[in-house]
């Protein structure tokens, strides 16, 4: 009780020191009145140090603040707002007494953050809100991440993993869910979602995508095969790496038929080498011995080639003429009985 009146007794003071300052719109932002305040796309890393206590719609949005500290807008007398824009910015954390002193705050855009926790007591300085966008956040959502905000109309965000109906339980005033679920159960999930949707009352914009990246999921299936890889890699590495995989197969298959057909040819030209050496003692002769036979005709260089010629050349019906006989001529069925 003694710090509530504290923190009224110093509000009170700061409204009537910032309320004697006549407005002055920052620099690096855009003013279309007082009660309009756009500073977004101005690379700002931290809220200007002005006094905005006639402002309700503030604009701070595709920036680069990371951080919001305690009474963050409070300390700019941004007490009277109504709708801040704080989408697209590098914010990660955000103190529980961020939004204390925002009475009136109705609308808040937290979208396109690097946000992952949320602590719920932050939320209670502004239970008056209507609207919240989450989406595109990393937020792990507990069962009391969202129980004071009793009056919340219009919830946008991004869950991991299955649905869990306890994180809306309290929101008893909710029309509108705008669900981004990033599971491997879309078609399931989906369902859920939808009953869940018709049996509140509840509007439910849906829709489903498989997780960007294999790893351990939130929520992963009992049978799921990365369930105990420690490494996370994206999709794209893991098809680059089965398109590798599968060159280096094909690599290897091609490696190896070409050396079996290497080793074929080798072996049919030694063999065909071999021959020629055979017949290195055969002098092929083509002459007018035989007007009425075109046979080809060997003299070979010693008698005891002869049988060995004819066994292993392929030639069936040769004649071979031996250097010593006069020209007597021999068919190869008759080789060995005709030189024992």
């Amino acid at each position: 009780m003694a710090r509530l009146w504290k923190h009224l007794i110093v509000t009170i003071i700061f409204i009537n020191l910032h309320t004697a300052r006549s407005f002055e719109c920052p620099n690096v932002c855009k003013c279309p009145t007082s009660k309009s305040v756009l500073c977004h796309s101005m690379n700002i890393t931290s809220f200007p140090n002005n006094s905005f206590g006639e402002t309700t719609n503030f604009n701070i949005s595709t920036n680069n603040i990371q951080h919001l500290e305690e009474e963050a807008f409070f300390k700019i007398n941004l007490v009277n707002v109504e709708m801040l824009d704080l989408s697209h910015n590098l914010i990660s954390e955000i103190h529980p007494q961020a939004f204390y002193g925002l009475h009136n705050l109705t609308e808040i855009y937290l979208q396109d953050n690097n946000l992952k926790e949320i602590q719920p007591e932050m939320f209670k300085p502004v239970s008056e809100l209507k609207v919240l966008n989450l989406k595109n956040n990393s937020i792990h959502f507990n069962d009391n991440t969202l129980q004071d905000l009793i009056l919340l109309e219009k919830l946008s965000i991004t869950m991991k993993g299955k649905f869990n109906e306890c994180i809306f339980e309290k929101l008893k005033k909710l029309k509108e869910l705008d669900m981004h679920l990033v599971t491997y159960h879309c078609d399931k999930e989906k369902e859920k979602i939808l009953n869940w949707g018709k049996k509140n009352n509840v509007e439910v914009l849906f829709d489903c995508e498989n997780p960007k990246e294999f790893g351990i999921p939130q929520f992963p299936p009992a049978n799921h095969f990365l369930y105990n890889y420690p490494k996370v890699i994206s999709r794209e590495e893991f098809f680059i790496g089965i398109v590798i995989a599968v060159g280096v197969v094909i690599l290897l298959i091609t490696t190896l038929v070409v050396l079996t057909v290497t080793v074929l040819r080798s072996d049919k030209m030694s063999k065909e080498l071999d021959d020629q050496l055979d017949m290195s003692d055969f002098e092929p002769y083509r002459g007018n011995l035989s007007p009425t036979d075109s046979k080809e005709y060997y003299f070979p260089t010693s008698r005891d080639n002869i049988p060995k010629f004819m066994e292993e050349s392929n030639i069936e019906a040769e004649r071979i003429i031996p250097n010593d006989l006069d020209g007597q001529m021999y068919h190869k069925n008759n080789v060995r009985n005709s030189f024992k």
